[in-house]
């Protein structure tokens, strides 16, 4: 049953989260993932947008890939340096791991 995990950023340093950007595909794939969507919020119901905020949202087969890719299992030291660089680009808000369903 696939997994799918939802990102929510507040970005403060734009060369580091260009950086993430660009070396975050290969960590996010080596746990199974893919990238569905990634992006600004442009809209939300929760209020007023006060601040950068992005989006990612993945796939991942199974739950236990998502939770593996969320807590860095047996990481190598590339993955751990992105992970890095995630953490310089800005503020975590959440990160949601949903079960999927198949229909």
């Amino acid at each position: 049953m696939p997994a799918y995990v939802f990102v929510d950023v507040e970005i403060t340093d734009d060369a580091a989260q260009t950086e993430y950007r660009e070396r975050s595909v290969e960590v996010i794939q080596s746990y199974g993932g893919r990238i569905m969507a990634r992006g600004d919020v442009v809209d939300s119901t929760a209020g007023e947008l006060t601040s950068r905020r992005r989006m990612l949202a993945l796939e991942f087969p199974t739950l236990e890939q998502a939770r593996a890719w969320r807590d860095l299992r047996q990481a190598s030291q590339e993955q751990t340096e992105v992970r890095e660089i995630r953490n310089r680009m800005g503020n975590v808000i959440s990160i949601s791991i949903v079960e999927g369903e198949n229909n």
